[in-house]
């Protein structure tokens, strides 16, 4: 190997080096995962549960137009999603009951169920 070579490969292995370093060092900087109170899980809780409603009450208008047109397979496979969302809200409501109590004074969290 001529001094040239050896040069350069000691160089690129040095700046690989500083590189490498670098990541892991960055990686080691990443932020934990939020975590959130048990108001704010309560109030998300609270938003995905009416979405679902907003869901369900789509599907069901959805349904009965389909009924108007005279679509049995198509009005089945609704009806078959609609009961599957409310079995999905029926979990999470049970899953929002069994969920801490905020002690937040200043909480506007209701719960209506």
């Amino acid at each position: 190997m001529s001094d040239s070579e050896t040069e350069s490969d000691s160089v690129s292995g040095a700046s690989f080096k500083s590189r490498s370093s670098r990541s892991s060092f960055s990686g080691s900087t990443t932020s934990d995962p939020l975590v959130l109170s048990d108001c704010q899980r309560k109030k998300q809780a609270l938003d995905d549960i009416r979405t679902m409603d907003k869901n369900i009450a789509t599907h069901r208008t959805i349904l009965e137009n389909e009924k108007k047109t005279g679509k049995p397979e198509l009005a089945l496979q609704i009806q078959h999603s609609i009961e599957l969302y409310l079995e999905i809200r029926k979990k999470m409501v049970s899953e929002l009951r069994t969920m801490p109590s905020c002690l937040d004074l200043n909480c506007t969290v209701t719960i209506l169920f």
